[in-house]
């Protein structure tokens, strides 16, 4: 049976973006494939092409006819990248935040009313909502960004977060540690360390701040929850459980995303799964949300 180490190896090279990290850069971050937002979910396939499948109200669950090479779901929006590098966005643009700006980017992250993309250089751009300041930047140089409901975080180079917006909660104070791989929720944030133990800050009234001593090889924060993949391809998940978001089926899974009261995972066989709150549909994708991987089916 094909190891989870291999898995996450083909889908690490398989859907890295080209020439998406400088090659100074030693953090290499797998681009997200199945994608859980605020009110629906998306997911990558094989041909390029984008499924998405829960709430529609504002289009965020129409993506347009495009090749891409990554997606995000925010709020009531997704965006995704194509392969020359510029941003398309659809569905909630009440804020600007489905507008990307004419730039090449190598990484976007759509947030609650707001998105972030990374350029070539390594620096942030983002549009939307900027009230708590979500939306500024600073003039760092990142390799990964995510963006939350109010804030968003960068991973530097040599593993240090910074994270700017709102910080009623600390969500944009990260500790002093060094991660592989961060991820910015509702009011708190998560990133995982080099050796696999995850690190959660800000808002805790759920748990949702409060990792598990687990290792694992990736790492997902939601609205009130975050879930973390295995090596052995098992999620687990912590904070609100209110709509059962934060209990997983007892699945294997190559990539997982937190959504704002649900969840998605990657399954082996390449079949998306959801789990949590299913308004609209948010948590049955349809039979076509499905990537084969190469060599494995």
């Amino acid at each position: 049976m094909t190891t989870m180490k291999t898995l996450l190896s083909i889908f690490t090279i398989a859907f890295l973006l080209l020439g998406a990290f400088a090659c100074t850069q030693d953090v290499l971050t797998p681009q997200p494939l199945v994608t859980a937002g605020g009110t629906h979910s998306c997911l990558l396939r094989q041909d390029s092409s984008v499924i998405c499948w829960g709430d529609d109200a504002f289009g965020q669950s129409s993506p347009p006819a495009q090749n891409l090479v990554q997606t995000s779901t925010g709020g009531f929006h997704a965006c995704g990248l194509r392969e020359d590098g510029r941003a398309i966005c659809w569905g909630y643009d009440n804020f600007g935040q489905s507008s990307p700006p004419a730039q090449n980017l190598v990484q976007v992250s759509a947030g609650g009313n707001h998105t972030c993309g990374l350029r070539e250089d390594g620096r942030a751009i983002c549009w939307g909502y900027d009230e708590y300041g979500q939306s500024s930047p600073p003039a760092q140089k990142f390799v990964q960004i995510s963006a939350g409901a109010i804030h968003t975080c960068g991973l530097r180079e040599e593993g240090g977060a910074i994270c700017w917006g709102s910080n009623v909660f600390g969500e944009s104070s990260p500790p002093a540690q060094k991660f592989v791989q961060i991820s910015a929720g509702g009011n708190h944030a998560c990133g995982l360390r080099e050796e696999g133990g995850a690190i959660c800050w800000g808002d805790d009234a759920f748990g949702q701040s409060s990792p598990p001593a687990e290792n694992f090889v990736q790492i997902s924060a939601g609205s009130f929850h975050a879930c973390g993949l295995r090596e052995e391809g098992g999620a687990i998940c912590w904070g609100s459980n209110r709509f059962r978001q934060s209990s997983p089926p007892a699945e294997n899974f190559v990539q997982i995303s937190a959504g704002s009261f649900h969840a998605c995972g990657l399954r082996e066989d390449g079949r998306a799964i959801c789990w949590g709150y299913d308004r609209q549909g948010r948590s049955s994708p349809p039979p076509e949300a499905y990537i084969q991987f190469a060599g494995i089916n």
